[in-house]
């Protein structure tokens, strides 16, 4: 069966300019839409995945239509056991839509670059990957609990939950951004530093080109996109 994929595009500016590196090359239609701009699909059913990008700068949990339809989404997407994978405010909107905003948090200190993820057991969406490996993060908060069935599969010094996944069902988070290019992340910490960013904030900025590892975004993608609905 070819892949459809959903693409939510959390970016409320502008649109997401590098969605389609969600996308694998071959046999897979996607489909992108704007929750911003307008409304959700209501019937899941032609869909193989479903993934929830991040946004920037403002947050789909600021908006509350825009929220609600993000937690109607997630939910039926959830209980109709569709694979779907959240990344950095995707990764925390799936999380907060089947437990409540209370259970979002902002960092004292917000990670801004390259940071080492730790692995924590086996898990399908890693599988592949080494017990540390290093991808670019941007983040001003984080999830402080997971629901009964989720579990923590990766961690980073300042993010106690930086990637999750459900015991059964094909459900996974990403707090950082594998996707992201060297090009695109030093753009992103060029815009950050005009914001008068704290130096804290930032974990090596300037280190793409040392530290990218393309394998990383392959492994964790073509992991995901072997789930099938359960």
């Amino acid at each position: 069966m070819r892949r459809h994929v959903l693409i939510i595009d959390n970016n409320h500016v502008s649109p997401c300019k590098h969605c389609m590196a969600f996308r694998p090359r071959k046999f897979t239609r996607a489909t992108v839409v704007r929750p911003t701009e307008e409304e959700l699909p209501a019937n899941l059913d032609t869909y193989t995945h479903i993934i929830l990008t991040g946004g920037s700068p403002a947050s789909s949990m600021d908006d509350a239509v825009v929220y609600q339809r993000i937690q109607k989404l997630v939910r039926k997407a959830y209980r109709a056991g569709v694979p779907m994978l959240g990344i950095c405010l995707g990764h925390e909107l799936i999380i907060t839509s089947l437990l409540s905003l209370q259970d979002f948090k902002r960092h004292d200190q917000e990670e801004i670059g390259w940071v080492e993820i730790q692995r924590h057991g086996p898990s399908r969406l890693f599988e592949g990957l080494p017990s540390r490996f290093v991808s670019f993060a941007n983040h001003s908060g984080h999830i402080k609990r997971l629901p009964h069935g989720f579990r923590v599969i990766g961690s980073s010094k300042r993010c106690s939950i930086e990637a999750y996944e459900h015991e059964t069902k094909p459900v996974f988070g990403m707090q950082f951004h594998p996707e992201k290019t060297p090009r695109q992340t030093l753009r992103t910490v060029w815009r950050r530093v005009k914001q008068d960013m704290p130096d804290s904030f930032f974990i090596h900025p300037y280190s793409a080109r040392r530290l990218y590892r393309a394998r990383v975004k392959y492994t964790l993608f073509r992991n995901f996109y072997a789930q099938k609905r359960t």
